[in-house]
Parts: C-alpha cells; sequence; structure tokens
C-alpha cells in the first residue's frame, strides 16, 4: 500500500462519532480484526499485523490483531490504531508479511523509526488535531483526563498528544 495519512483515511471510513473506532477503518482497509491467542499474550505480544490465507482461501487476508485478554480498551484501540499505521504507512511493503510488536513498542522505550512512525500515526487517527483544539475551544474540555475520556484514549496517550500538538508543556 501506498503511504496513507490518518486523516485521508478518517475522511474515507470514519462515521464523525467519537471517540473514532479503529476497527471501522480497519474493515474499511479490508483487515480482519481479531483479539491475540493466549499464547501470543504470554510471549509478551501487545498486537501483530500479518498476512494469512485461511484454510480454503485463495487470497491472503491482512489480520490486525491485539491483546484482549490483559490490556485496557483505551490500549487495544491504540494498538489498531497503531497497526493501522504500520499498514497505511508502508511498513508492509517490499514483500514484508508480519509485524509484531510489545509493550515496549507503545512505551516510548523502542525508537525504531517504524514503530514511533506507527505510534505517531495512531495518535493522529485517534485524537486528530482539529478536533483536539475544538474540544478544548469550543467544547470547554480542560482536562487531560477529560479530553482522554473524549477521545477514548489513555491520559497518557493524550497527555503526549497534546504535548505533540504544543498544547501542553513537557515539564
Amino acid at each position: 500500500m501506498e503511504k496513507v495519512s490518518a486523516s485521508s483515511l478518517l475522511d474515507r471510513f470514519w462515521n464523525g462519532v467519537l471517540p473514532v473506532d479503529p476497527r471501522l477503518i480497519a474493515e474499511g482497509l479490508g483487515m480482519k480484526v481479531v483479539p491475540l491467542t493466549d499464547g501470543d499474550v504470554k510471549k509478551g505480544l501487545s498486537g501483530a499485523l500479518h498476512w494469512h490465507t485461511p484454510a480454503g482461501a485463495t487470497q491472503p487476508q491482512l489480520y490486525c490483531r491485539y491483546n484482549a485478554l490483559t490490556e485496557s480498551r483505551e490500549r487495544q484501540r491504540f494498538t489498531i490504531a497503531h497497526e493501522i499505521g504500520h499498514y497505511a504507512s508502508g511498513h508492509m511493503a517490499d514483500g514484508r508479511t508480519l509485524f509484531r510488536d510489545t509493550t515496549e513498542t507503545f512505551t516510548g522505550r523502542v525508537h525504531q523509526p517504524e514503530e514511533v512512525e506507527a505510534n505517531r500515526f495512531a495518535a493522529e487517527l485517534l485524537m486528530p488535531e482539529s478536533l483536539v483544539n475544538s474540544a478544548i475551544t469550543h467544547h470547554g474540555v480542560k482536562t487531560v483526563q477529560d479530553l482522554a475520556s473524549r477521545f477514548g484514549v489513555s491520559a497518557s496517550a493524550m497527555r503526549w498528544r497534546l504535548v505533540n500538538l504544543g498544547l501542553l508543556s513537557s515539564t
């Protein structure tokens, strides 16, 4: 897939209701969104994106997987958006068939450019700049926690988004 922005995917697949539902976008892209297995979670996986040809099928299907066993709903949503980010950023090009993401991928402890880009994409998808600004200026949402609740993300993810948008100091 050619590189595609989060805003263009929102324009194509988002129903306009907050919080943004990353499953709708993944499914719009033709992905099958399914939970990781218990075994994958025990191995430390938080998410994965991979091609698989189901039994009886002639074409491979792109699977977006997330941890539904031990992670919060907000983390699950961010993981799905992150995996969409890998695909939309062209990381599956050149024959790559698999991305596996661990908890460290989402905490900022991993500084691989593809992971940083997928995290940034997920933030842009779930917390679009114009809607964050509108929530603050037109809807009177003032606290990080209230914004996080409105957008269906963790307070930590919202804090980082506000810092990256220049709306909150990092100190």
